[in-house]
């Protein structure tokens, strides 16, 4: 991943936008004209992009790179995937002289643009892949994202558990607490200034921590994937607690810090002792179970910001409110032995959990291979994910990609939500952390290579879906970790 200095950065929309900064120390390659906003949507952000010109724009999750695609492609509503990702859906508003209405035209167009940006390319290949079709939109993604700062600008009201901008639906989607009344989220709306025809308004639950308390754990302990080298990702890891419980989570993704190359993992914040998002406390890990003597003690929480950001340093943090880019936190092992912590590894079981769990190591072909990162994926796109409670599932990328969620009183500014296939069970407590990729191709040695994607953190109350943060959120909200060798 590219990235810049945050220190003369600017960020709005979803953009990092480093017009007039010192960048000579800084891998972001120049970029000029890349976006410029339609000047009827004078808000507040569309205004300052104006007059930063984005000589540099870095996007850094997809609602930023809708935004700058819209200032090539006006009235581009974004585009998601249908058919497991062999169909691309292109929403265009209709506008006097606006050519990108044919498939085979838009799809070139996207490409073409898309290659302009900093940091979009990772999506390239699936658009290139996909089979291209038209729908019409009745808004442009920028419209939408202007209203969408408007709810951000005013706060947010106590009930609020989601806010998106929906480019499969070509709505805003307000999520509220069960049994909130229409004519309430009506309000709300109303006191932003945002038209009710452009919202959907879902009851949508705030969702459950994937952590796994030894307190509701104990029934099925040991039931969890686990592997012979242990510390990669998917398996089984386990805290102590406070309360005198031991938590269960899941490795993600073994990394090396960019900067300073200590070894470590990454996993959900929540499975610290803090137990929310965010806050070193110096949790310690165990693998596979917690031993009060030592026995198995494995890494120690280093990197876990409290919720830092605000609606002054961020624009998609509400006003008022208190967030993190994702519930995420780097863990570093105590044995910095290269051999010992395998980057790049995820473990494999012998198959899908349909049914029942499968908690196997598959012993002929026991690990995936990070070879890539999806830094931000798209609706429609197909996802795994290896947790140690319920192993390897796959799911379906939801149309709230992207979207501002509320998790114990934390905003969490870019979240995706994920709908299960094959019937099976999403995720489980003692899941979070948990790795997520997307499948690649099989490699010389055998193995099936993985782009990484996202950390699990949370579960839907139906088990149905699960949530999981990007990778890029969690990478700006840590720092510079390289989850494979020729990963950027």
């Amino acid at each position: 991943m590219i990235r810049s200095s945050r220190a003369c950065a600017v960020l709005a929309f979803g953009l990092l936008l480093t017009s007039g900064c010192d960048t000579s120390d800084s891998n972001v390659e120049t970029q000029n004209d890349v976006f410029t906003p339609d000047a009827s949507l004078a808000t507040a952000d569309a205004v300052l992009l104006a007059q930063a010109g984005a000589k540099q724009t870095e996007v850094r999750d997809l609602d930023g790179m809708f935004v700058a695609l819209n200032g090539r492609m006006r009235g581009l509503g974004g585009f998601h995937f249908e058919d497991d990702g062999r169909a691309l859906v292109v929403t265009m508003k209709p506008r006097p002289g606006n050519g990108n209405n044919k498939p085979d035209k838009a799809k070139r167009q996207l490409l073409k643009e898309m290659g302009r940006l900093v940091g979009a390319a990772h999506l390239m290949p699936a658009v290139e892949a996909a089979t291209p079709h038209m729908a019409e939109g009745t808004y442009d993604f920028v419209e939408l994202q202007a209203w969408r700062q408007m709810i951000l600008d005013g706060g947010l009201a106590p009930f609020v558990t989601f806010l998106d901008n929906d480019e499969v639906q070509n709505r805003l989607v307000l999520g509220v607490d069960p049994g909130t009344s229409l004519t309430d989220a009506q309000a709300f709306l109303g006191r932003a200034g945002v038209p009710l025809e452009a919202v959907v308004v879902e009851e949508i639950a705030e969702p459950i921590l994937a952590a796994a308390p030894s307190s509701i754990l104990s029934s099925y302990a040991g039931n969890s994937t686990t592997a012979s080298s242990g510390r990669i990702g998917g398996v089984k890891i386990e805290t102590s607690l406070r309360s005198g419980f031991t938590n269960t989570c899941t490795i993600g993704f073994n990394v090396v810090d960019g900067t300073t190359g200590e070894r470590g993992f990454l996993t959900a914040s929540h499975c610290t002792q803090s137990s929310g998002v965010g806050g070193v406390s110096g949790t310690r890990f165990w693998q596979p179970t917690y031993s009060s003597s030592g026995l198995g003690y494995i890494a120690t929480e280093r990197v876990d910001p409290s919720p830092y950001l605000t609606s002054t340093t961020d624009s998609q943090c509400p006003s008022g409110a208190r967030c993190r880019y994702s519930d995420a936190a780097f863990i570093r092992y105590e044995n910095q032995s290269a051999s010992a912590n395998t980057l790049g590894a995820i473990a494999r079981t012998t198959g899908y959990s349909t049914g029942s769990p499968v908690f196997t190591v598959n012993s002929s072909n026991p690990e995936f291979v990070v070879t890539s990162e999806t830094g931000f994926p798209a609706a429609g796109q197909v996802v795994s994910k290896m947790g140690a409670r319920s192993g390897w599932t796959t799911a379906t990328v939801g149309s709230r990609s992207c979207a501002l969620g509320r998790s114990q009183g934390t905003y969490i500014t870019c979240t995706y939500a994920a709908n299960t296939t094959f019937g099976q069970t999403a995720v489980d407590e003692g899941d979070s952390g948990a790795p997520v990729f997307i499948l690649g191709s099989t490699l010389p040695n055998g193995r099936t290579s993985v782009s990484a994607t996202g950390l699990v953190w949370a579960v839907d109350s139906g088990r149905n879906g699960f949530y999981f943060n990007p990778i890029y959120a969690v990478q700006y909200d840590l720092g510079d970790y390289q989850t494979c060798s020729t990963c950027n």
